[in-house]
């Protein structure tokens, strides 16, 4: 274990994003500090987070390259195809992941999972990185030499950077003084897992509703029953998803069988999680000696899954420009490194807002015009081959 006060990198967030840029910076023989909240052994509480995230497939090959991938593979279901639709509408779109090549467009793997997989391939690299959890900051300095970090437990550690990978919520960000610009969906998320009597064959549904869309994804079938199973997003007005909570299984099931008649009978089961929908992008996501990562950067609404795949492309490019500055044997906090990493991500993070931002405010709204509207480009599309592959080719983040 390296010894927890000299070190390269200091990131504040071990989650998805943070957890998986200290692997990233590690296996490049960084030392790296994280600080997390929370402990390793609480974050794996089943309980504690019962979404699941869909990996795209270049995700998963930033993932194959950190050796992160050979210990999730295990529970990730393939994405073999995307049929989104407007209901009671004759259009929709169908992609097929063979329309592209032989691989699945992507995965969908429980954020559990995920976080094992980081941990695990954090122990197999602490050689060059210490895993503080739970603490927390108690105090930064950024100076013109680098950062002093003090943690609450008295510890102090110093670094050329720090990076700030807490979520939309970031006090690294916030005590930075980088502005942000936010706006609500004045809406909610509903999520659950489901179990199905006809088997989802890899298929991954995006349903649009007056009330907001409605995401079915698959998951590996349950290893003790055989159960079918996958994972819903349910999205609607607060009223809306308080009132679902509120209903016993049998209800909700009844519920969610008039919305989703797919797959035959389908019960939901167990515990439910709800979370308010947001989006959110910081004005910059540099400032001096520090850099913002995945939602500490950016938040975009669930309706297109590509939210947490943003923050790992921020993770892999950052990785790699500091990499970079590493063997050139340049400051990794300085100006002009930092800056690159802001010019490189821009562009992305942008369109991806801006498309999933796009699409729940066209299929939310009820104007007759719009609706004739979307629905004939949901038709055409499907029908144009060149233009559906380059937006497979985009979801796909390759």
């Amino acid at each position: 274990m390296v010894r927890p006060s000299e070190m390269d990198v200091v990131i504040v967030g071990g989650g998805l994003v943070g957890g998986t840029l200290a692997v990233a910076l590690a296996q490049q023989n960084f030392k790296v500090a994280v600080i997390d909240r929370e402990s390793p052994e609480e974050l794996l509480k089943p309980n504690l987070d019962g979404r699941t995230t869909a990996v795209s497939y270049g995700s998963k090959l930033i993932f194959d390259q950190l050796g992160i991938w050979n210990k999730v593979d295990h529970a990730a279901e393939p994405i073999l195809d995307i049929r989104v639709f407007e209901r009671d509408s004759p259009w929709a779109i169908y992609y097929d992941h063979r329309d592209v090549g032989d691989v699945p467009m992507g995965y969908i793997v429980e954020n559990r999972v995920l976080r094992q997989g980081i941990f695990h391939r954090a122990a197999e690299v602490s050689d060059h990185l210490a895993w503080m959890a739970p603490t927390s900051v108690a105090h930064t300095e950024r100076n013109l030499e680098g950062v002093v970090v003090e943690l609450a437990d008295g510890r102090t550690l110093k670094a050329p950077l720090l990076v700030g990978a807490e979520g939309r919520l970031s006090p690294t960000r916030d005590e930075a003084g980088i502005k942000t610009l936010r706006w609500s969906y004045e809406a909610m998320a509903l999520i659950a897992h489901v179990s199905h009597e006809k088997p989802h064959q890899g298929s991954a549904w995006e349903v649009f509703q007056p009330q907001g869309p409605f995401a079915i994804l698959p998951l590996r079938t349950c290893p003790t029953t055989g159960a079918y199973r996958s994972g819903i997003v349910w999205t609607g007005s607060p009223d809306d998803i308080n009132r679902l909570l509120a209903l016993d299984d049998a209800a909700i099931s009844a519920e969610l069988q008039d919305v989703f008649p797919y797959f035959g009978a389908i019960q939901v089961s167990g515990k439910r999680w709800s979370y308010p929908l947001s989006a959110m992008v910081a004005r910059g996501t540099v400032d001096h000696r520090l850099a913002i990562v995945g939602d500490a950067a950016h938040t975009v609404h669930p309706v297109a899954g590509q939210g947490v795949n943003l923050g790992w492309r921020d993770a892999h490019t950052l990785a790699e420009v500091l990499g970079k500055a590493k063997r050139l044997g340049l400051d990794i906090g300085s100006k002009s490194i930092l800056q690159e990493y802001q010019r490189r991500r821009r562009v992305d993070t942008a369109s991806i807002l801006a498309m999933s931002d796009g699409m729940v405010r066209l299929f939310s709204n009820q104007s007759s015009t719009l609706s004739f509207l979307r629905n004939t480009g949901l038709g055409i599309v499907n029908q144009v081959p060149p233009l559906k592959r380059r937006l497979m080719r985009h979801a796909m983040g390759v």
